[in-house]
């Protein structure tokens, strides 16, 4: 199952098609959802590494200095790890898939910690959850849910979650549609906030991302995910 639907993904995030690597294809603009202006801008994009591709995700600070990343490796058309650096708390994990297993190892404070888990066949990296939402686009634009599990390496352990559309609306010429992204578990929802997606109906890009973030907010030794508002736009040339 997770070899056919890393395919379904692979045709969405156009793999055969060549790109520069380390280029981003797109860049977001950072605004905390407690006010204020642009705190961090983010890049999306792809790089060759070996005989796989990585989707990458990175967060700098207005110093242009990366202060989180996530990178998401696929080989042979299938998720094959996950690696998280968030440099502002001192975290790395990361998550590798093979022989039906999850590996994890998250190191914080000075410490490595390790489990597995069982490869569910659905796994999506989240940052790539944009490009998932491409790739089951009829489902989701008929009124179904899709749900997948997203591994979290710092958390050593995958979650689930249902992606379901929100609404559709013109604005600029171009037909926008809006997915929200819970956990299907109603204890769990009623804890945590939803994330939201907004697509462009006809390419597919990546608009605007609102929920918490890969940055930070609060002080060193207090931090908490960044609650935003992400825009993205193409980088030149795109």
């Amino acid at each position: 199952m997770q070899k056919v639907m890393g395919f379904m993904l692979a045709a969405s995030l156009g793999l055969a098609e060549a790109t520069r690597a380390s280029e981003p294809t797109t860049v977001g603009d950072v605004v905390p959802a407690a006010g204020g202006g642009v705190a961090y801008t983010v890049e999306r994009g792809w790089k060759e590494v070996g005989g796989g591709r990585v989707l990458f995700e990175h967060y700098r600070d207005r110093g242009g200095r990366v202060v989180a990343s996530l990178e998401a490796t696929y080989a042979g058309g299938r998720l094959a790890g996950v690696r998280y650096e968030q440099a502002q708390t001192g975290e790395s994990a990361a998550v590798e898939f093979k022989e039906g297993k999850a590996f994890y190892a998250a190191n914080q404070g000075g410490k490595t910690k390790r489990s597995s888990e069982n490869d569910s066949g659905v796994m999506v990296a989240y940052n790539a959850v944009p490009e998932h939402i491409a790739a089951r686009w009829d489902e989701l634009q008929a009124g179904r849910a899709v749900k997948f599990d997203v591994p979290v390496p710092v958390m050593r352990q995958s979650f689930t979650f249902k992606v379901t559309k929100e609404r559709t609306w013109s604005q600029g010429g171009r037909t926008l549609a809006e997915f929200k992204m819970e956990s299907p578990n109603p204890i769990v929802r009623a804890l945590s906030e939803p994330s939201y997606y907004v697509i462009d109906d006809c390419s597919k890009a990546l608009v605007e991302y609102r929920g918490l973030t890969l940055a930070t907010s609060g002080t060193p030794g207090d931090a908490k995910q960044l609650d935003a508002k992400v825009t993205y736009r193409p980088t030149a040339g795109r």
